[in-house]
């Protein structure tokens, strides 16, 4: 799938200096999100080809086979959820080896206090 943010390492590059490839990477991801085949693949996600209507059918077949197989809202909503988690604990992670404190110590303090 095209990339909607091009990153070095964690920083994300201003769009004033993409390449012209990373230009329409990023526009056709753009185009991508608001597709109406998208919204079928997702709104079909986990239902027979059947009953998805003819005028998507071909397409999402063809998705389905490369691996795209479409989420539905609250399985994104998770997925999202699960990234900011992550991303809070790695930051909690890197902000206790800054501050030299260590997970154990941290929890030990925490049940002292009680």
């Amino acid at each position: 799938m095209p990339r909607k943010k091009i990153k070095i390492g964690k920083m994300v590059i201003a769009e004033e200096i993409y390449t012209e490839e990373e230009k329409e990477e990023v526009e056709l991801a753009n185009k991508w999100a608001r597709s109406r085949v998208r919204e079928a693949l997702d709104k079909y996600a986990g239902e027979p080809i059947d009953k998805v209507p003819e005028k998507y059918r071909k397409q999402i077949e063809e998705l389905r086979k490369l691996g795209q197989f479409g989420k539905k809202k609250s399985e994104r909503i998770k997925t999202r959820m699960k990234d900011a988690v992550g991303r809070q604990v790695a930051n909690n992670d890197t902000t206790r080896e800054e501050l030299g404190i260590s997970k154990e110590i941290n929890n030990n303090k925490k049940l002292d206090e009680r």
